[in-house]
């Protein structure tokens, strides 16, 4: 059986790392070298899932951060991918929340 609650806990888990992850890129942080060189040779799409927008990058690191985390297959492997999939979005969008009620530019770049 699929659990809401369960669900809310790990995107709300998954949102924060992904929003850790995205702070650690900004200029003059501990990975703000991967900013610098994405900046000169990737396209915008890229950098927006590599390092510039939360919601883009859910999916990717969220889904690293969820399958060391989260991932089980006692249930059966149909609602273990339904969790993920459903985990993910809901992830995305705790980071859309996040990001629309930033102010512009809030960190400093």
């Amino acid at each position: 059986m699929i659990e809401a609650s369960l669900i809310i806990q790990q995107s709300i888990v998954i949102s924060l790392c992904v929003i850790a992850i995205w702070a650690t890129m900004w200029e003059g942080m501990v990975f703000g070298f991967i900013r610098e060189w994405g900046e000169n040779y990737l396209f915008e799409n890229e950098r927006k899932v590599a390092f510039d927008c939360p919601i883009c990058m859910c999916p990717y690191y969220g889904s690293i951060v969820y399958f060391i985390a989260f991932f089980s297959l006692s249930e059966g492997w149909w609602p273990a991918i339904i969790t993920y999939v459903v985990t993910i979005i809901t992830a995305m969008g705790w980071n859309a929340i996040l990001v629309k009620f930033l102010p512009e530019n809030w960190y400093g770049e």
